[in-house]
């Protein structure tokens, strides 16, 4: 508006007047003439406050790809731990079984078939606080993108 405002701005209007049964028609004109500056000082306060809002758009715009960026690390980290805990579990209760067949043909004692439940029982854990922190972390995804899991790509 600023830059408008510097350039002499014409309007012209039609005016009627009825005079003693006789009908008058006149053309108004006005001329508005800028300042000798020119509305400079308007001109760099608008482009101050133009590129101040840039500035600011862009610094919001580069934290919420930061966010975004931090949350598909993330997500890729806790999807990378829920499939090495359910490696170890497969691993464990394979453990286990073999474990257990050796305790029924009398090779082991009781203890021993014990002591693999556990393992079995403390990777179940591991597993289930792995899959806790893949959903945490779609979680902060969906966040980020303002979006549903449902919605995201399956490169996420």
């Amino acid at each position: 508006m600023e830059i408008a405002n510097q350039y002499p701005d014409i309007n012209l209007g039609p005016g009627y007047e009825l005079d003693q049964t006789d009908n008058k028609w006149s053309l108004g004109l006005t001329l508005e003439l800028p300042l000798l500056n020119q509305n400079r000082g308007k001109i760099a306060e608008a482009i101050a406050a133009r590129e101040l809002a840039a500035a600011k758009f862009q610094q919001v715009q580069m934290a919420a790809l930061a966010e975004i960026d931090a949350a598909v690390v993330n997500l890729k980290g806790a999807r990378k731990t829920t499939q090495t805990a359910r490696k170890i579990l497969d691993e464990v209760e394979h453990e286990a079984e073999t474990t257990r067949k050796m305790k029924d043909a009398g090779a082991l004692e009781r203890a021993e078939l014990l002591q693999r439940d556990l393992e079995v029982s403390a990777s179940q854990l591991a597993l289930i606080d792995a899959e806790i922190s893949e959903q945490e972390a779609v979680g902060l995804l969906e966040n980020a993108l303002q979006t549903p899991a449902t919605a995201l790509p399956a490169s996420f």
